[in-house]
């Protein structure tokens, strides 16, 4: 009796969000009485995470920044499920003072910060620092972290722009099609469950499965990884991830 293998994709909605909130109990940096410029809202860009000097592949971050009450000149910057060479290690939040010159927003703070790997191994209380400037709607930071207990120091970098409150929250892949002749059902998916599933002849063989080329659509302004029409390696059982990231950074 003849018999259907199946594969699996899961795909994965990406949410990393950096918020900020406001203390009113500093004076400003701009002078003794007046407010800096308000930074509040959203800004996307490419954030970095480099050890020891050596840098990973940039990945889409959303940051917010929002003020507290009247004050502009203190923020805290909070960037949630901060994770490095595969280590979820907790979330970063660091107060800073923020002042103002010739139309540039810089803030900077340091805090000890308590972490702990998902698998529960305790990092430590280590030296965060965060340094970065706003101008004209585009932020440029770099957060800094003293890993004593692996021996390593981090550095995440992140630059990117203001965005406009309109952008897109979707982030679905549509339309997925398998090109071959050893594919017995085109996939299915399963939006709910963040999946989707297809069926394979028997008769296939790892080779066969190595070279399928999966072809979708995404939605508007969305991003993926990896892309459309990429041969993708589905021998042995292999699961393939797909990301979409929102137009908005979800």
């Amino acid at each position: 009796m003849k018999k259907n293998l199946f594969y699996y994709l899961f795909v994965v909605l990406c949410t990393a969000t950096l918020f900020t909130s406001c203390s009113d109990d500093d004076d400003n940096g701009k002078n003794g009485d007046d407010q800096v410029t308000d930074i509040s809202g959203k800004y996307k860009g490419s954030l970095v995470v480099s050890i020891d000097g050596s840098a990973a592949d940039p990945v889409s971050q959303v940051i917010s920044i929002a003020k507290s009450g009247e004050q502009t000149s203190q923020v805290v910057l909070s960037l949630k499920n901060f994770s490095f060479a595969g280590r979820l290690v907790g979330d970063i939040e660091v107060p800073c003072t923020v002042e103002e010159k010739d139309g540039v927003q810089s803030f900077s703070g340091q805090k000890d910060l308590k972490f702990t790997t998902e698998f529960g191994q305790a990092l430590g209380t280590l030296p965060t620092s965060v340094n970065g400037t706003v101008k004209n709607g585009k932020i440029s930071m770099k957060i800094g972290v003293t890993v004593a207990l692996l021996g390593q120091t981090v550095d995440v970098d992140f630059d990117g722009d203001k965005m406009s409150g309109n952008e897109s929250s979707e982030a679905k892949i549509s339309d997925f099609v398998i090109d071959s002749d050893f594919i017995t059902e085109q996939p299915v998916i399963d939006d709910e469950n963040g999946t989707i599933t297809f069926k394979v002849n028997e008769a296939a063989t790892d080779d066969d499965l190595k070279a399928l080329i999966p072809t979708f659509n995404i939605s508007d302004k969305a991003t993926v990884s990896p892309v459309s029409g990429v041969a993708q390696d589905f021998s042995s059982n292999k699961v393939v991830i797909y990301t979409v990231t929102a137009e908005m950074g979800q």
